[in-house]
């Protein structure tokens, strides 16, 4: 980047990837870069709906999330429609927050996603040994 544009003052920060690119490659270089981000930008949000659709319907399926609303799926297509059309909900509304709002949210949930499942191990382990199924530890930390 120092190479391309040596300083760090920009006419427009937002736009500053761009006109970097347009420096580096010229015009048409800098359109297909773009293109090709949103493009890979469009087949990410696809995959991670149909992923957490599906993950909806596997605990609904289970009984972690009730069995009527995201259990289903539908007959003719197989797929979790109901979850579907959730998870696109939600995107809608994402797509009204700014972005330092949709990271501040991506954070946090990443943060308290780790932390239950470190807690859901603790809890785990402490459950087994009482039913005694696991040893206790043999050293002492």
């Amino acid at each position: 980047m120092q190479l391309a544009h040596p300083g760090v003052k920009f006419a427009d920060v937002d736009a500053a990837a761009y006109h970097l690119k347009v420096q580096v490659g010229g015009e048409t270089y800098a359109e297909i870069i773009n293109f090709v981000t949103i493009a890979g930008s469009i087949a990410s949000c696809i995959a991670l709906q149909a992923s957490a659709a599906r993950l909806m319907y596997v605990m609904g399926r289970d009984g972690t999330l009730p069995k009527a609303v995201f259990g289903n799926l539908s007959k003719k297509t197989g797929t979790p429609v109901l979850n579907l059309l959730l998870t696109a909900a939600a995107g809608v509304i994402a797509m009204k927050l700014d972005l330092t709002t949709a990271t501040s949210f991506i954070n946090f949930g990443a943060f308290v996603g780790f932390t239950l499942v470190n807690v859901c191990v603790i809890a785990h382990l402490v459950r087994e040994r009482r039913r005694g199924a696991l040893p206790a530890c043999s050293r002492t930390w």
